[in-house]
């Protein structure tokens, strides 16, 4: 989250959170664990993991 958190400009992973937090009104943890992936999409996990 780090790498994302300053490739659009925040200074930490804490204040893109917070900003997160602030316009959704959840923790990015919090709205990444209620999504669930596309049928013909992997699981994010396996994204990552794979470099995808």
């Amino acid at each position: 989250m780090a790498a994302i958190a300053h490739g659009v400009g925040y200074s930490s992973e804490f204040a893109l959170s917070h900003a997160f937090r602030r316009l959704y009104g959840i923790a990015p943890g919090g709205f990444r664990a209620t999504r669930r992936p596309a049928p013909d999409q992997p699981a994010d996990d396996a994204r990552i993991s794979t470099g995808q």
